[in-house]
């Protein structure tokens, strides 16, 4: 399921989806206030490419 991803601070957060996109390991996933929904992106990263 699709959930917006935020930083504790009420951000959004555009760059861990860019990072996983392009194959690259997010290093701040403990300052997102939901990091399991980084999940969604990583099963899903060859259909955005």
């Amino acid at each position: 399921m699709f959930q917006l991803l935020l930083l504790n601070r009420n951000k959004k957060v555009e760059i861990a989806v860019t990072k996983i996109i392009h194959g690259m390991e997010v290093a701040n996933r403990s300052a997102l206030r939901n990091p399991t929904s980084l999940d969604f992106y990583e099963k899903v990263k060859d259909e955005l490419k």
